[in-house]
């Protein structure tokens, strides 16, 4: 027994969490933005808000950042636990954005 609550309390002493704010360059919060760690499928999503909380390994060194239409940034951690990340627009993938647009005939009656 004593085995097992010195395993789990090791488990949990290796992880730190990390929060913060994702913008775009005009300042407005980014929702839906991807938070991962580099290398892991550990990750999140930001609220409505831009603002995201998350739970890290101790040993991660990268966050990846991404969303649709901005450029995927990575932020070294360090020591860091609270993050205000601003993405700059990808350009290039909002040129490639194609609208179809459907239409049904009428019936006569």
């Amino acid at each position: 027994m004593a085995v097992l609550l010195c395993s789990t309390t090791a488990a949990f002493a290796q992880q730190r969490v990390v929060q913060g704010v994702v913008t775009d360059s005009k300042g407005e919060p980014l929702p839906g933005t991807t938070i991962l760690v580099k290398g892991t499928t550990t990750g999140t999503t930001t609220g409505t808000d831009g603002s995201f909380q998350l739970g890290i390994p101790s040993n991660a060194n990268t966050l990846v950042i991404s969303s649709i239409g901005s450029k995927t940034q990575e932020v070294s951690i360090g020591t860091q636990t609270t993050f205000r990340i601003t993405l700059s627009a990808d350009t290039q993938t909002l040129s490639d954005v194609v609208v179809v647009a459907t239409a049904q005939p009428a019936r006569a009656t």
